[in-house]
């Protein structure tokens, strides 16, 4: 019989082994590979093609779970010793049922600053690594672990390739993109068009997930000191700016049937205020559209027309929740609050 999904996590978070890069990275690139390195601060950080990135607190508050409510002392802890259930998954499932938790999308959490790689190459072996080891991750319980594949848009070729693998190798059903601009591009630029006809040809999802402190351009963060407000700032708004390029600038229509795009809860906004913003900038297009001129993408019908506001409002309400491509269609509660890796 089918499982039945009540409450589903779609934003938890993976805490990467030390020696996975040993383990499953290509052995021509581990020596470039992702090193945990001691700061000046004594905290740790990551060093990546030279390059030290995350938190300046150090790395170890990625596991921090408890902190919040003080059982954590997050700023002394190690990365190695944070939740277990973020290493392995056996754990996680212990901790899904604690939480009353029926499935849980893992998103990386080292992962999230591949972005910031330069070296297209080196930016698909780490994904090609991390992939291979969350696949065995979530292969004891596929029916409740789904991993969400890391894909290397340093490079549209690769990202295509690494997501045919994971598509048709590992059995992923989707992908996450950082929403940052790589190399200067937003996600609806036209160069990116052979990626997104490869997402509708696999029915493969494709997800939005921000990183603060992830070394990509990331709006908002040069007018404030202190990584608190950039961290709100980064959060929103690139997941903002994101929307709008897919929605606004015409990806979602041109391929309709990959148009399953999906916003990271925590990373929209979520956990660092509300993503009560996708209502008022849906309004706000609307509006626009009857104002101006409606986008390329909407040049069928005249810019404010009837046609044309209903297919940008047809466009946003295609735009969903992953979830629903993964597991049928089962009642989604995101848990706010609930689960141990949202508690961090």
């Amino acid at each position: 019989m089918a499982r039945t999904y009540k409450v589903i996590d779609a934003d938890g978070h993976i805490l990467e082994p030390l020696d996975l890069w040993d383990r499953y990275m290509d052995p021509a690139y581990r020596e470039r590979a992702p090193r945990l390195i001691i700061g000046d601060n004594g905290k740790e950080r990551l060093l990546v093609e030279g390059k030290i990135l995350g938190n300046p607190k150090g790395l170890g508050r990625l596991g921090a779970v408890g902190a919040r409510d003080g059982s954590v002392p997050a700023d002394t802890m190690m990365y190695k010793d944070g939740r277990p259930g973020g290493f392995d998954p056996h754990e996680r499932i212990k901790d899904l049922d604690l939480d009353g938790i029926d499935a849980a999308f893992l998103y990386p959490s080292i992962g999230l600053f591949s972005g910031a790689v330069q070296d297209p190459k080196l930016a698909a072996a780490m994904c090609r690594a991390y992939n291979r080891w969350l696949a065995d991750y979530c292969k004891p319980y596929p029916d409740r672990l789904f991993g969400i594949a890391m894909l290397p848009m340093q490079s549209v070729d690769l990202a295509i390739e690494e997501m045919r693998f994971a598509r048709k190798q590992l059995g992923m059903k989707g992908g996450f993109l950082r929403p940052n601009p790589y190399n200067g591009r937003m996600a609806n630029h036209p160069d990116y068009d052979p990626f997104w006809a490869e997402a509708q040809e696999l029915d493969f999802s494709i997800g939005f997930h921000e990183g603060a402190s992830g070394g990509m351009p990331t709006v908002g963060v040069d007018r404030f000191e202190g990584r608190g407000a950039r961290h709100i700032i980064s959060h929103t708004m690139e997941m903002m700016l994101v929307a709008l390029a897919v929605i606004w600038g015409g990806t979602c229509e041109r391929f309709r049937r990959s148009a399953s795009v999906s916003w990271s809860p925590a990373a929209a906004g979520s956990r660092r205020g509300s993503i009560g913003w996708t209502a008022t900038s849906r309004t706000r297009a609307s509006t626009t559209l009857v104002s101006r001129r409606a986008p390329a993408s909407y040049s069928g019908g005249t810019a404010g027309s009837r046609s044309s506001r209903s297919k940008a409002r047809s466009t946003c309400s295609r735009t969903t929740s992953a979830p629903t491509r993964f597991c049928g269609r089962p009642t989604i509660r995101t848990p706010m609050g609930s689960s141990p890796e949202r508690r961090r």
